[in-house]
């Protein structure tokens, strides 16, 4: 019945899911959600009918099929913010400390090349050595 229900679903949403048509990602992303949301539905009710009830439950949808509908509603992943001092330090720690093994290996290794570091990575570790000293006691 499900499977009958699926295939239903498909063509009322105007699908033609074997040969990958435009409306493909709507019937396999929103199956559950129509089932779920449209039971009074036919499944072979005209796209129309199929996306206003589905857009009327737009809240409640699963995020696959929101993003089908509505992709605005959908957050984007947001990157973290850079590291200013692995973007001012990257080369530079390669270049002259990339050869360490160990973490204390690799700060001894900093510490020591410190007036070959370029003038942007001490500027990095200088503003976050002076950030780290001014959290909470």
């Amino acid at each position: 019945m499900v499977a009958l229900a699926a295939l239903s679903f498909a063509a009322a949403a105007g699908v033609a899911v074997a040969d990958g048509a435009p409306g493909a990602s709507l019937a396999s992303a929103c199956q559950l959600d129509f089932q779920l949301f449209c039971p009074d539905l036919d499944p072979e009710s005209a796209r129309a009918a199929v996306e206003v009830c589905l857009e009327a439950n737009l809240d409640a949808l699963t995020e696959e099929c929101r993003a089908v509908i509505d992709p605005a509603s959908v957050p984007r992943p947001v990157a973290p913010p850079a590291d200013p001092l692995a973007e001012a330090c990257r080369d530079d720690f390669q270049r002259l400390c990339g050869h360490e093994a160990d973490r204390m290996a690799f700060a001894r290794c900093v510490r020591t090349q410190q007036a070959r570091l370029s003038a942007a990575c001490r500027a990095a570790l200088d503003a976050a050595a002076a950030g780290a000293g001014s959290g909470p006691p």
